[in-house]
Protein backbone atom coordinates (compact mmCIF):
# COMPACT_ATOMS: atom_id res chain seq x y z
CA UNK A 1 0.00 0.00 0.00
CA UNK A 2 1.05 3.24 -0.77
CA UNK A 3 1.42 6.27 1.50
CA UNK A 4 -1.55 8.02 0.99
CA UNK A 5 -1.85 11.86 2.52
CA UNK A 6 -5.08 12.04 4.15
CA UNK A 7 -7.08 14.66 6.34
CA UNK A 8 -9.40 14.79 8.96
CA UNK A 9 -12.55 16.48 8.63
CA UNK A 10 -15.35 17.81 11.11
CA UNK A 11 -17.33 14.99 11.00
CA UNK A 12 -14.02 13.04 12.67
CA UNK A 13 -13.22 11.38 9.42
CA UNK A 14 -10.33 10.95 7.40
CA UNK A 15 -10.72 12.12 3.67
CA UNK A 16 -8.13 12.05 0.92
CA UNK A 17 -6.29 14.69 0.45
CA UNK A 18 -5.04 14.41 -2.91
CA UNK A 19 -5.63 12.94 -6.42
CA UNK A 20 -3.64 9.36 -5.65
CA UNK A 21 -5.24 9.06 -2.27
CA UNK A 22 -8.70 9.69 -3.97
CA UNK A 23 -7.92 7.30 -6.72
CA UNK A 24 -6.63 4.37 -4.32
CA UNK A 25 -9.52 4.58 -1.94
CA UNK A 26 -11.89 4.12 -4.73
CA UNK A 27 -10.81 0.72 -4.74
CA UNK A 28 -11.12 0.18 -1.06
CA UNK A 29 -13.84 -2.34 -0.55
CA UNK A 30 -16.55 -0.89 1.80
CA UNK A 31 -16.88 -2.48 5.38
CA UNK A 32 -14.14 -4.61 4.91
CA UNK A 33 -11.39 -4.24 7.59
CA UNK A 34 -8.05 -2.24 6.99
CA UNK A 35 -4.84 -1.38 9.55
CA UNK A 36 -3.43 2.03 8.67
CA UNK A 37 -0.09 3.32 10.57
CA UNK A 38 -0.98 7.03 10.63
CA UNK A 39 2.03 9.73 11.01
CA UNK A 40 2.57 13.47 11.05
CA UNK A 41 5.09 14.14 8.58
CA UNK A 42 8.51 15.47 9.58
CA UNK A 43 8.94 19.50 8.97
CA UNK A 44 12.38 20.52 7.48
CA UNK A 45 12.43 24.06 9.42
CA UNK A 46 11.71 22.07 12.87
CA UNK A 47 14.40 19.60 12.03
CA UNK A 48 17.10 22.45 11.43
CA UNK A 49 16.08 24.41 14.91
CA UNK A 50 16.41 21.24 16.50
CA UNK A 51 20.10 21.17 15.14
CA UNK A 52 20.43 24.61 16.37
CA UNK A 53 19.05 23.77 19.96
CA UNK A 54 21.92 21.30 19.86
CA UNK A 55 24.70 23.65 18.65
CA UNK A 56 24.02 25.40 21.78
CA UNK A 57 24.01 23.19 24.03
CA UNK A 58 27.27 22.08 21.62
CA UNK A 59 28.59 25.38 22.04
CA UNK A 60 28.51 25.77 26.49
CA UNK A 61 29.98 22.52 27.06
CA UNK A 62 33.53 20.98 27.22
CA UNK A 63 32.91 17.24 27.93
CA UNK A 64 32.23 15.76 24.53
CA UNK A 65 34.83 15.91 21.26
CA UNK A 66 31.85 15.73 18.53
CA UNK A 67 28.54 17.71 18.10
CA UNK A 68 26.86 14.34 17.50
CA UNK A 69 27.57 13.28 20.67
CA UNK A 70 25.91 15.95 22.33
CA UNK A 71 23.12 15.28 20.39
CA UNK A 72 22.98 11.73 21.22
CA UNK A 73 23.36 12.52 25.09
CA UNK A 74 20.70 15.24 25.00
CA UNK A 75 18.67 12.96 23.15
CA UNK A 76 19.04 9.91 25.85
CA UNK A 77 18.41 12.52 28.47
CA UNK A 78 15.15 13.52 26.84
CA UNK A 79 13.94 9.63 27.39
CA UNK A 80 14.84 8.88 23.60
CA UNK A 81 16.75 5.79 23.98
CA UNK A 82 16.90 1.97 23.28
CA UNK A 83 17.91 -0.12 26.40
CA UNK A 84 20.44 -3.33 24.95
CA UNK A 85 20.70 -6.31 27.58
CA UNK A 86 24.39 -8.18 26.80
CA UNK A 87 24.66 -11.69 27.54
CA UNK A 88 27.57 -10.77 29.20
CA UNK A 89 24.81 -8.66 31.86
CA UNK A 90 25.97 -5.64 30.99
CA UNK A 91 23.59 -3.28 30.13
CA UNK A 92 23.94 -0.31 27.31
CA UNK A 93 22.15 2.45 25.73
CA UNK A 94 21.64 4.13 22.33
CA UNK A 95 20.47 7.08 21.05
CA UNK A 96 17.07 6.67 18.99
CA UNK A 97 17.62 7.78 15.40
CA UNK A 98 16.12 11.35 14.57
CA UNK A 99 15.99 10.47 10.82
CA UNK A 100 12.87 11.39 9.10
CA UNK A 101 11.71 8.08 8.52
CA UNK A 102 12.35 6.78 12.31
CA UNK A 103 10.33 9.38 14.17
CA UNK A 104 7.35 11.48 13.01
CA UNK A 105 6.36 14.94 13.70
CA UNK A 106 4.91 14.43 17.05
CA UNK A 107 7.81 12.44 18.77
CA UNK A 108 9.44 14.70 17.40
CA UNK A 109 8.05 17.41 18.60
CA UNK A 110 8.40 15.81 22.26
CA UNK A 111 11.88 15.25 21.93
CA UNK A 112 12.53 19.15 21.20
CA UNK A 113 10.31 20.24 24.16
CA UNK A 114 12.39 17.86 27.00
CA UNK A 115 15.34 18.49 25.11
CA UNK A 116 15.01 22.32 26.29
CA UNK A 117 14.71 21.18 29.55
CA UNK A 118 17.96 18.79 29.40
CA UNK A 119 19.86 21.70 27.72
CA UNK A 120 18.84 23.99 30.59
CA UNK A 121 19.57 21.42 33.06
CA UNK A 122 23.15 20.16 32.25
CA UNK A 123 24.52 22.39 29.47
CA UNK A 124 23.75 26.16 30.34
CA UNK A 125 25.08 28.24 33.11
CA UNK A 126 22.54 28.55 35.95
CA UNK A 127 19.80 30.55 36.61
CA UNK A 128 17.53 31.60 38.85
CA UNK A 129 15.49 28.65 40.10
CA UNK A 130 12.17 30.64 40.71
CA UNK A 131 9.34 28.98 38.53
CA UNK A 132 9.64 32.42 36.99
CA UNK A 133 14.05 32.01 36.34
CA UNK A 134 13.41 29.25 34.63
CA UNK A 135 11.05 30.21 32.16
CA UNK A 136 11.99 33.29 31.55
CA UNK A 137 15.81 31.14 30.61
CA UNK A 138 13.19 28.71 28.20
CA UNK A 139 12.59 31.85 26.38
CA UNK A 140 16.16 33.05 26.11
CA UNK A 141 17.37 29.71 25.14
CA UNK A 142 14.08 30.03 22.31
CA UNK A 143 15.41 32.94 21.28
CA UNK A 144 19.30 31.87 20.99
CA UNK A 145 17.91 29.39 18.49
CA UNK A 146 16.78 31.38 16.64
CA UNK A 147 19.59 33.41 16.35
CA UNK A 148 21.70 30.57 15.62
CA UNK A 149 19.09 30.04 12.72
CA UNK A 150 19.37 33.16 11.15
CA UNK A 151 23.31 32.95 10.77
CA UNK A 152 23.00 29.70 9.40
CA UNK A 153 20.43 30.48 6.96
Amino acid sequence: MPDLWMRKNLNQCLEPADDMASEYLRNVKIGEMYLVNIRKPRNLQFHRKFMALIKIAWDNQERYDAFEAVRKEVTMRAGFFTEHHHLTGRVSYEAKSISFAAMDELQFTELYSKSIDVILQHFMPPVDQSPEGIETSKAELEQAVERVLGFSG
